[in-house]
C-alpha cells in the first residue's frame, strides 16, 4: 500500500526477524495465542456422546506429563438433557487407568507429528478420592440442552499440574438414562509466569 510522503510508516518485526504481515487495508493480521496453538499443531480435543443410566456415573482419568514443558491448559464441558453434575478432582489414585481415548489434533495436517503428552482414559478402576481435592463442581437441573463445566477458554481455563492424576466425573442425577455429550479441549505449553 503506498503512503504519502508526509506519513510515517513503521515496520514491525517478529521475534525471528520476519516482517509482520498486513492485509490490503494496512491492518496487522493477528490471531490470539490459543488460535495460534491450532496452527502450530499443539491444540488437542476429545468429543463424544455417552448414555449414562439412571443415577450412574462416567469417569475420565487425566494423566499429565512429568515435565513442566507440557502443562495442559484445559477446558471441559458436558451437554446434558436431564439433571446431572460434573466434578474435577486433583491427585486421585486408581487401581487401573482404564481405556485410553484417542486424542485428536485440531490441526488435521499434523495429527501424526504432534501427539498430545496428556493422556486421557475412560472407566478407570477403583477411583479413590480420599486424598484428592475437588477443584471444580457444576450442576444442572436438566430440562434441555444445558452445559456443565468450564468451556470458556479465556476465563475458565485450568492449567493442570505436571505428573498428576485428575478425574472428571459426570453423574446422572436423573432416574432414567441421560444422553450426555462431553468435550475436553487443551493445548500444552510451559508455564512462563512461574
Amino acid at each position: 500500500m503506498p503512503y504519502p510522503d508526509n506519513v510515517w510508516s513503521v515496520k514491525i518485526i517478529d521475534g525471528l526477524g520476519r516482517e509482520v504481515v498486513f492485509n490490503r487495508e494496512g491492518i496487522v493480521i493477528g490471531i490470539d495465542y490459543t488460535h495460534n496453538k491450532i496452527h502450530c499443531g499443539k491444540k488437542y480435543f476429545i468429543e463424544n456422546v455417552v448414555n449414562i443410566t439412571g443415577s450412574g456415573t462416567k469417569n475420565f482419568l487425566i494423566r499429565t506429563h512429568p515435565s513442566t514443558d507440557y502443562l495442559p491448559h484445559f477446558t471441559y464441558q458436558a451437554k446434558v438433557g436431564a439433571a446431572a453434575e460434573i466434578e474435577l478432582w486433583e491427585n486421585v489414585t486408581v487401581d487401573d487407568n482404564g481405556t485410553e481415548i484417542t486424542v485428536l489434533n485440531r490441526n488435521r495436517r499434523v495429527q501424526a507429528l504432534n501427539l498430545a503428552q496428556t493422556v486421557i482414559t475412560e472407566n478407570p478402576v477403583n477411583s479413590n478420592l480420599a486424598s484428592a481435592t475437588r477443584i471444580q463442581y457444576d450442576y444442572s437441573p436438566g430440562g434441555g440442552n444445558l452445559k456443565l463445566g468450564n468451556g470458556i477458554r479465556n476465563e475458565e481455563e485450568i492449567i493442570l499440574k505436571e505428573n498428576t492424576l485428575y478425574l472428571i466425573r459426570i453423574k446422572n442425577l436423573d432416574t432414567t438414562t441421560n444422553r450426555i455429550g462431553y468435550s475436553f479441549d487443551w493445548y500444552e505449553d510451559a508455564d512462563e509466569c512461574i
